[in-house]
């Protein structure tokens, strides 16, 4: 198994903070062949920000147990960059960059700190450039760095998430290159929203829930999961609508993470318990009647969100105008297409098709987009 995993030569490193993990992707040419490994560390150096340190726990066993590892790409989460975006008046390119320098060290007073990316995404007018800028705190990247050197791996690029998700995207779907859309990259305990314009990232959002809360015995309110006052009541009304009334059992997140009548280890293991369980048996075969009416319930935190998100931008100057959302699930999710199809959406959504696709690739969009990083969002490199 080493020796399979050590011919799988593009090597990219991850995190996941929301499940405590570092994950480890490998793959070739072929993405059948793409392998995934999640390596649980303890949460607290996320909570603390030691994201070197626990790179350094997890690439240690790795490189022990598993395969080698001699340089790879790494992929930051979201939460660790910034954007935003600044107009500046049309002049040479020389002058505009000095220009647009002058104006980042006048918005950001720790722009000294900060690793910031450039790139012009549109012309606003025939006066006007506009450029979305991102920003990395070098007090992070230089941590992740140190925690390489440790176990002797050599970063390749540093980049973040919301952009390799799209890279992915883009890759295997050509016809979207030209496109403005948002792209709904669900993965097992999280959501990455990005809203994408010829094939460039323009803006983006995390949610933090993904596939785990698509259950078929469990209606989740939306507040169990993000601090949204008006949350539970849209979220009722949806159960009302999907089950014609019926009542379902309610999900209450106190029952596995604040429930200190347990003890520490009792509550982790509750906590990965649940995270173990992140696809529903029921849906493993063809799901139907009330538990199907369940799912949609709890697809509608996503529909929300998505919905929220695309009105939201609607609303900026600097955002061209969504022409539809794109959605990656795991293929026996696929069954939510037909309810999204029935509930009359302004813009269409698309479920991407992941029949018979490797499992470690769709859960990994973002992964597997650092290795495109030279072809698409080619700015988004720190």
């Amino acid at each position: 198994m080493q020796a399979e995993l050590n011919s799988l030569k593009n090597i990219v490193i991850g995190f996941d903070p929301i499940a405590s993990t570092v994950r480890v992707f490998r793959v070739n040419s072929s993405l059948n062949d793409a392998v995934c490994n999640d390596i649980k560390v303890d949460k607290n150096l996320f909570l603390r920000g030691e994201y070197g340190e626990a790179l350094r726990n997890a690439l240690s066993y790795y490189v022990k147990n598993i395969a080698d590892i001699p340089s790879a790409f790494i992929v930051l989460p979201n939460s660790l960059v910034a954007s935003d975006y600044v107009e500046l008046p049309k002049m040479n390119k020389k002058k505009i960059l000095e220009s647009l320098r002058a104006e980042i060290v006048k918005l950001y007073a720790n722009s000294m700190n900060l690793n910031v990316l450039t790139a012009q995404v549109d012309d606003k007018g025939e006066e006007n450039a506009l450029f979305f800028v991102t920003m990395g705190n070098m007090l992070f990247i230089n941590d992740v760095s140190t925690g390489l050197a440790k176990v002797s791996v050599q970063p390749r690029a540093f980049t973040y998430s919301a952009p390799c998700s799209l890279n992915a995207l883009l890759e295997t779907r050509s016809n979207l290159r030209n496109k403005t859309f948002l792209f709904a990259d669900v993965r097992a305990a999280s959501t990455i929203l990005t809203v994408c314009s010829n094939s460039t990232i323009r803006c983006y959002l995390d949610l933090p829930f993904g596939f785990n809360v698509l259950r078929t015995d469990i209606i989740y309110p939306e507040n169990s999961l993000i601090d949204n006052g008006d949350a539970e009541e849209t979220v009722d009304a949806a159960v009302v609508k999907a089950s014609g009334g019926k009542k379902a059992k309610t999900y209450d997140k106190a029952n596995y993470l604040e429930d200190y009548t347990l003890n520490e280890s009792e509550r982790e293991k509750k906590k990965l318990e649940f995270y173990d369980s992140l696809i529903p048996e029921g849906l493993k075969t063809k799901v139907t009647g009330e538990e199907l009416d369940v799912l949609y319930a709890n697809f509608a935190l996503f529909e929300k969100n998505i919905d929220l998100f695309v009105e939201s931008n609607s609303n900026s100057s600097y955002i061209p105008k969504i022409e539809s959302v794109i959605i990656n699930l795991p293929e026996e999710f696929y069954c939510l297409k037909d309810f999204v199809a029935e509930s009359g959406k302004k813009i269409p959504y698309e479920f991407l098709d992941n029949k018979n696709k490797n499992r470690a690739y769709v859960l990994n969009f973002d992964l597997y987009g650092a290795t495109l990083i030279r072809k698409f969002n080619t700015e988004q490199v720190f």
